[in-house]
């Protein structure tokens, strides 16, 4: 039985305009106009439900209206329904594999880790039985239930829902350590084109091949494909075979790491040429960029000890651990100067749910170092995340709230804890972040 009721297409057409303007950023895998179009025909009223009703949840609460912020949790319970609902061969899929990244979005912002975690799940198994993970192999053949693509436009919206699945998965595991949903051997998908271009249509002949430069949802995409092959390397549950090819996948990690952090950091200097939803995806790309370098560089002594190829020098390894922690000081110490920066010039480009794990990541080196050094700076660094979880919490009340309770006991740590977390280095997070609600 519907909780609330189909909006009508008036209001959905306003309400998909805030969601618009508050989530294309964030979720950018929507050709705007072909969504309204669809809209004003009522075909996606008919054809996907689910869709509709998690993006008028989504934009509900930003109404001016107060009967229709009202009916926001009918709206998302109808839409996790209708989800719930659907099959290996549910149809449209490219429209329910887009409300299953609202979905997501949604649980992050919403209800916390499990819900969103469980809906990646099922939204990387519907896309494989669709065919969507192989949309750029030579092999694909489009299942007998499967509507094929009506356009290139079409053909580009399934790409651009299959990369941020993709990104989503990266980044609900990258900062815990938990295993991907996605596999990559299995996922073959050209990089979505350029926004402008996939905006007005001069889409062009699809290609593995992207131009230079990059736009920002390009390197966003390159920067959790690195950050989740980081976790893979750094999270590994047995111990390599061989130790050389596993200190070669550091070093080329850690180069990787680098040239993105790099190309970030010019997207960051160029800042205000971007569009508003570039910006926030550069900033975005800056902070998970650098939280990667933290969960590639703060390890544990074992980790170092297989690193240097089994060395068993107390000391040496020590110095290992020192020298690198001091890479993740710096990766630190650069967000937060960005922050304080973005914080007086727009701080809206950091009000984004997705880098709240990231910022945790980053906050978890500056506690250490405040707990050891009780040097000014590091704790005015922590009120500066601290500062921001607030402003997170005004826009998504409890996902900032739990940042912000979680910063507050960290600040009371005693020692021996405070110890072990710099000796289990990212490890750590595995544990530290499990209650959290992103």
């Amino acid at each position: 039985m519907s909780i609330a009721e189909m909006p009508s297409k008036g209001v959905i057409l306003d309400l998909v305009d805030i969601f618009l303007s508050k989530f294309i950023a964030l979720i950018p895998c929507f050709h705007e106009q072909r969504l309204r179009d669809s809209i004003e025909k009522g075909e996606l009223q008919n054809e996907a439900p689910v869709l509709v009703y998690i993006m008028v949840a989504m934009a509900a609460r930003s109404h001016q209206d107060e009967s229709i912020r009202r009916q926001e949790k009918g709206w998302y319970t109808n839409a996790k329904l209708a989800f719930d609902l659907t099959t290996h061969d549910s149809e449209p899929a490219l429209r329910i594999l887009q409300a299953a990244a609202c979905l997501v979005t949604y649980a992050n912002i919403v209800y916390g880790v499990s819900p969103m975690w469980t809906l990646l799940g099922k939204a990387w198994r519907l896309a494989c039985s669709h065919g969507y993970n192989r949309i750029d192999t030579k092999f694909w053949n489009t299942p007998a239930f499967t509507s094929p693509s009506s356009s290139e436009v079409e053909k580009e919206e399934r790409r651009r829902a299959m990369w941020v699945l993709f990104m989503f998965d990266r980044g609900s595991s990258f900062a815990v350590g938990w295993p991907h949903a996605i596999n990559e051997q299995h996922f073959v998908v050209n990089r979505p084109l350029n926004d402008q271009s996939f905006q007005t249509g001069g889409l062009g002949s699809p290609s593995s091949s992207i131009p230079t430069p990059l736009d920002p949802f390009q390197i966003l995409i390159n920067t959790y494909k690195l950050a989740g092959q980081v976790v893979e390397h750094t999270y590994v549950l047995q111990v390599p075979e061989d130790f050389n090819i596993h200190r070669k996948e550091f070093d080329q990690l850690g180069e990787d790491l680098a040239a993105i952090t790099a190309q970030s950091a010019e997207q960051i200097q160029n800042l205000w040429s971007l569009s508003e939803r570039g910006q926030i995806q550069a900033v975005w790309t800056h902070i998970v960029a650098h939280a990667a370098q933290i969960i590639l560089n703060h390890r544990p002594l074992d980790d170092w000890a297989i690193i240097t190829g089994g060395s068993t020098d107390a000391a040496a390894l020590q110095a290992w651990h020192d020298s690198h922690f001091q890479r993740c000081i710096r990766a630190a110490d650069t967000i937060i100067q960005r922050i304080k920066y973005l914080e007086r010039a727009s701080p809206k480009v950091l009000i984004n749910p997705h880098i709240g794990s990231s910022l945790y990541m980053i906050e978890r080196i500056l506690v250490i170092c405040w707990h050891e050094t009780r040097e000014p700076r590091y704790r005015q660094d922590i009120d500066t995340i601290l500062l921001l979880s607030q402003r997170l919490a005004e826009e998504y009340p409890r996902l900032g709230q739990g940042y912000i309770t979680k910063i507050k006991r960290d600040l009371e740590l005693d020692a021996n804890t405070v110890q072990r977390m710099r000796a289990l280095g990212s490890r750590g997070g595995v544990s530290g972040c499990r209650s959290l609600p992103s």
